[in-house]
């Protein structure tokens, strides 16, 4: 099969070339919302930074998962690094229901502990944080998760008055409880109550250290500034290979997230995001920035300053080295797995 579609490819060469470089935003229009700026290290103040990931792998079984997910802040002044945070966490998920969306939303829960452990504890002063917010906030679907649980607000409760820092993940210790009231919906009403501990801590994060918070992407495929059909990343990216930044954007949560939330919808949904693109390095890679406060050209500038002593190729180091420390591959899940005396055999049973 593989000639015909290698035949098929040649063919029509010309054609999907032409399909994939067209509907391109004129250059010039592109320009005129990019603000040509070189970052100057010098004119920053030496602050605390730290760049904040996570990573996550799991192995599917015959009824259960084993799954790995951890976190990292590392921490750095100027050239001088500290002891990093380092979070992790090995279980089996069972029941076997939204897996992959349960293992996300635990690593992303351990990525916020990271963030407000090096915030609370290691007097950090600004603190990057690998992604999207308003795409974290839009996953999981919790409206389809909740519906027909009955009682799950007492949960949701007394999730809400537990201690963030007694454990990775507080939610799991509800679900013995959760097997008695809900039965075979028990996994439903799990993956709801991760959710929601998800956005509680998220509520923390946000509320004591906005004016410290940036969240970075490498990739998105956000629309704000051009309503084209290729995103505006790939467009200012494609359009200019200068250092600087895109005119900054102020936007409001709630104009993004339409789903109700099942808790402090009105104090996500009210939050003012400064959205802006910046490219650090001349010819390096465009990124997304989401600061959830107001910021003018002048306060970008200065932003992009104090990043400047540590961008490595166009990206700032501290992020680079957490997501390349919190990566699990498939073969170090493997090794987990084998550690654990869980074998497959034959790709047909497993035993413990």
């Amino acid at each position: 099969m593989l000639y015909e579609v290698y035949d098929e490819a040649l063919s029509r060469a010309e054609e999907l070339r032409a399909k994939a470089f067209k509907e391109w935003v004129r250059k010039e229009d592109v320009l005129k919302k990019w603000r040509s700026y070189r970052a100057k290290a010098e004119d920053s103040i030496e602050l605390k930074v730290c760049g904040v990931d996570g990573g996550r792998n799991f192995e599917e079984y015959r009824g259960f998962v084993v799954y790995v997910v951890d976190a990292e802040a590392v921490i750095y002044k100027g050239a001088e690094a500290e002891e990093p945070v380092k979070l992790c966490e090995i279980d089996i998920l069972s029941p076997y229901r939204f897996v992959e969306e349960r293992v996300r939303t635990y690593g992303e829960i351990l990525e916020v502990k990271a963030a407000l452990q090096a915030l609370e504890r290691r007097n950090v002063n600004l603190a990057l944080l690998d992604g999207s917010l308003i795409s974290s906030l839009i996953k999981p679907l919790y409206a389809e998760r909740r519906r027909g649980l009955q009682g799950i607000d007492e949960f949701v409760k007394r999730l809400e008055a537990m201690n963030p820092w007694e454990a990775n993940i507080l939610s799991k210790r509800l679900w013995e409880e959760l097997k008695e009231t809900y039965g075979g919906e028990a996994g439903r009403a799990s993956s709801y109550l991760e959710g929601v501990e998800k956005l509680l801590l998220y509520k923390r994060l946000l509320s004591l250290h906005r004016d410290k918070l940036i969240f970075i992407s490498k990739t998105s495929r956000g629309i704000d500034y051009f309503s084209s059909f290729k995103p505006d990343l790939a467009i200012f990216e494609h359009a200019s290979k200068t250092s600087g930044y895109s005119k900054p954007l102020e936007v409001m949560v709630g104009e993004k997230v339409k789903r109700r939330l099942p808790v402090d919808g009105a104090f996500f949904k009210s939050l003012r995001l400064t959205l802006f693109y910046a490219r650090l390095e001349d010819g390096g890679p465009v990124l997304r920035f989401e600061v959830p406060r107001k910021l003018g050209e002048e306060e970008v500038e200065n932003l992009l300053n104090h990043l400047a002593i540590y961008s490595v190729a166009g990206y700032p180091y501290p992020l680079g080295k957490a997501h390349v420390d919190v990566e699990v591959e498939g073969a170090e899940i493997e090794k987990v797995v084998k550690m654990l005396g869980v074998y497959r055999v034959e790709g047909v049973e497993t035993y413990g």
